[in-house]
């Protein structure tokens, strides 16, 4: 799955034009960037794609990069600002399903480690009424062209170690699917695959 790159050139103007429009916030850490994530794994994306179609394909097609387009607007939402690399961490790219089913994937930065917690620790945060925030690696937009049906997956972290395949539907509904693959966009995509024949 080809990704675009931009000069080097045009990276560093980019990166100073950054650095005066947003001198005064602080730099994004990866807490800041794993909570953007899930905020458009979860929320922002699954409303997009369920209520609004046609503006997410507007701007999938048009906000080249549309990555950089989610990272800027999540950043401006949490009051910080964003080096050049991190960025270029979150990716988009298409992959076909058939010749009527389009796939949209955006990769999120990756996530800090999250705590492996032991059954005791577990329970005592979910009754503590804090729910843990398990980021998002991948987000996957499947549209059948035919018979205009949308489905919507995520890969992310689990709170037992490894990856948990979810899905939100329509109705905002997160759901957890099981474990994942590992983090790695192919083997998501193949997940995908075979999830809907299975």
């Amino acid at each position: 799955m080809p990704e675009p790159k931009l000069p080097d050139s045009l990276l560093q103007t980019l990166q100073d034009s950054l650095e005066k429009k947003d001198s005064g916030l602080p730099l994004a850490t990866a807490q800041d960037l794993a909570r953007i994530s899930y905020g458009f794994a979860y929320i922002v994306l699954p409303d997009l794609v369920y209520r609004s179609f046609e503006e997410f394909l507007k701007s999938w097609h048009d906000s080249w990069p549309m990555g950089w387009m989610l990272c800027d607007f999540g950043c401006s939402k949490e009051n910080v600002r964003t080096t050049i690399e991190q960025k270029a961490a979150f990716k988009t790219t298409t992959a076909p399903f058939g010749p009527n089913c389009d796939g949209y994937f955006v990769q999120f930065p990756p996530p800090p480690p999250y705590p492996i917690l032991s059954e005791e620790e577990f329970q005592a945060l979910i009754a503590s009424k804090q729910r843990p925030r398990l980021a998002p690696y991948f987000a996957a937009v499947i549209h059948d062209r035919t018979s205009g049906d949308r489905n919507y997956f995520t890969l992310g972290q689990s709170p037992a170690g490894g990856t948990t395949f979810r899905t939100v539907t329509e109705e905002g509904e997160n759901c957890n699917l099981g474990p994942g693959p590992e983090p790695d966009l192919a083997k998501f995509y193949q997940h995908i695959v075979d999830f809907a024949v299975g």
